[in-house]
C-alpha cells in the first residue's frame, strides 16, 4: 500500500497484531528534508516493531553516482533518527554495491533485495528481500518475500537515547586516533551524522594551541580593545584570562 511517497508493506501476524515495514521514496537533496517532515506526519505516534526504510531505487537517482545517493539516504535517517527513530535503506543489491559508499552502508540497517535461490552481498545487511512472487494467506496477487536475520523488535523496544558527542569530544577522539585520517576521517565523521568541518577545526585548533604566555607576549606586542577580544574568542582562547597574564608581565 502506498499514501503519497511512503509505502507499507504487510508482512504478518504477531500476537493478534498485523505486523508492517514502511519504506519512504525520496526525492532530491533540496526536498529530502520536507520528505522526511512528511514521513514523521504518517508516523506520529505510532510505534513500529521494524525500521522505517528510506527506499532507493529510481534509475535518475543512480545516475546522480554514489555521493549524491549517499546524500539523499543519511539527509532522510539522520531527520528521522533525531526524531527517534529506527531508520535504515532499503535497496536492491546491484546497486547498493555500486551506489552506496561502505561508509553509509555500515551505519544504516539494510534491506538487501536480491531475488533468486542466493544472494551475492558480502557485507552485514538485516534484512533479505528474496521474492517478488510470493503469497499471504488474505492478500491478493503477488507478495515479496523476506529473511529476516535481527530480531529488530528486541533491538528497537530496548534501544536507548542516542548520545551525541560534542565537538570537543569528537576533536579529542580524532587526536587519538579513533576516527582515521584524511578521506576515511571525514567520511566516518559525516556518516555517523557529524559535521567533519566542525570537527577538523577544533582538531585544528587543538593542535596549533599556544600557552596562555605565549598569547600574552603576543597581546603586548599586538592589537588592543575590541579587535584583541573578538580575535582571541575566534581563536578559541579566554580573553579574560589572557587578558590578566598580560597585566601580569606588564
Amino acid at each position: 500500500m502506498k499514501t503519497s511517497n511512503s509505502e507499507y508493506e504487510l508482512i504478518g501476524e504477531e500476537n493478534g497484531k498485523l505486523v508492517v515495514r514502511v519504506k519512504h521514496m525520496g526525492n532530491q537533496v533540496i526536498t529530502i528534508t520536507n520528505e522526511a517532515r512528511a514521513c514523521l506526519t504518517v508516523l506520529v505516534n505510532r510505534h513500529f516493531d521494524y525500521p522505517i526504510y528510506f527506499d532507493l531505487e529510481e534509475k535518475w537517482q543512480f545516475a546522480n553516482r554514489r555521493n549524491f545517493c549517499d546524500s539523499l539516504v543519511k539527509s532522510f535517517c539522520s531527520i528521522l533518527e533525531q526524531n527517534g527513530c529506527y531508520a535504515g535503506l532499503y535497496i536492491s543489491r546491484s546497486p547498493l554495491q555500486n551506489y552506496i559508499s561502505p561508509a553509509v552502508a555500515q551505519r544504516y540497517v539494510i534491506w538487501v533485495a536480491e531475488y533468486g535461490p542466493h544472494y551475492n552481498y558480502g557485507s552485514n545487511y538485516g534484512i533479505w528481500q528474496h521474492s517478488s512472487t510470493g503469497s499471504v494467506p488474505g492478500v491478493n496477487g503477488n507478495c515479496d518475500l523476506d529473511y529476516a536475520y535481527i530480531d529488530y523488535a528486541g533491538v528497537i523496544n530496548k534501544k536507548q537515547p542516542v548520545t551525541r558527542k560534542n565537538p570537543d569530544e569528537l576533536a579529542a577522539e580524532v587526536l587519538n586516533g579513533q576516527w582515521g585520517n584524511g578521506v576515511d576521517r571525514q567520511q566516518r565523521l559525516t556518516a555517523a551524522g557529524y559535521d567533519y568541518e566542525v570537527v577538523q577545526e577544533k582538531v585544528n585548533r587543538l593542535l596549533n594551541h599556544k600557552s596562555v604566555d605565549q598569547i600574552a607576549c603576543e597581546v603586548i606586542r599586538g592589537s588592543n580593545g575590541k579587535e584583541r577580544i573578538t580575535r582571541l574568542k575566534q581563536a578559541g582562547y579566554d580573553p579574560i584570562q589572557i587578558q590578566k597574564r598580560v597585566n601580569q608581565l606588564l
